[in-house]
């Protein structure tokens, strides 16, 4: 992911996101979930920041910040913005 682009929280709801997952595996969705619910707890309860990277339309981006919350299809982050949790690569 090194020629990932990094973005602002700010300018994520100007992006336009990709509308397949772009995770081929069921494990790897799995773990994706696994990864995402982890970081929401460390957000929550320690004020810790991730790093997610996703998949944008115009590549790949990665943002730092917190994930406040996780649904089937929404990765919420602090201040209430969104993405598609299909579009999640990688969370650290």
């Amino acid at each position: 992911m090194e020629n990932a682009l990094k973005v602002n929280k700010e300018e994520i709801p100007g992006i336009k996101f990709v509308s397949f997952d772009v995770l081929d595996h069921a494990e790897q969705r799995q773990q994706r979930k696994i990864d995402l619910e982890e970081a929401m707890k460390v957000g929550n309860i320690e004020k810790a920041k991730s790093t997610v990277y996703f998949m944008a339309d115009t590549g790949i981006k990665f943002v730092e910040t917190t994930i406040w919350a996780v649904t089937d299809e929404q990765v919420v982050f602090k201040g209430g913005v969104t993405i598609p949790v299909n579009c999640v690569l990688k969370i650290i």
